[in-house]
């Protein structure tokens, strides 16, 4: 019975986990899409979800550079202000 239970935690965690990097993945391309980039088809599996969401920030921080990835974070409620930006960082941005 305590298996059983262990097992079901575990999935539960995997599932939450993946509705996560699910979550990461499609803002992501919504972003890449909005800037003109084809964007490749979802992963199927967390470490595939991984890989292809770490590429994807890379394609961001390429298109956006630094200080528009840091204000697009902060505008979709992911982190707080940057409050290191200056100004005319966010021009550039």
């Amino acid at each position: 019975m305590e298996a059983k239970k262990s097992i079901s935690n575990k999935l539960e965690e995997v599932r939450r986990q993946y509705a996560n990097f699910e979550k990461q993945w499609l803002g992501l391309t919504r972003t890449l899409q909005s800037l003109g980039h084809e964007i490749p088809s979802q992963p199927q599996g967390i470490r595939d979800m991984q890989e292809s969401i770490l590429e994807l920030e890379n394609r961001c921080r390429d298109s956006l550079g630094e200080p528009g990835q840091k204000l697009l974070k902060f505008f979709v409620g992911d982190s707080e202000y940057p409050e290191d930006l200056s100004s005319e960082d966010i021009k550039k941005a």
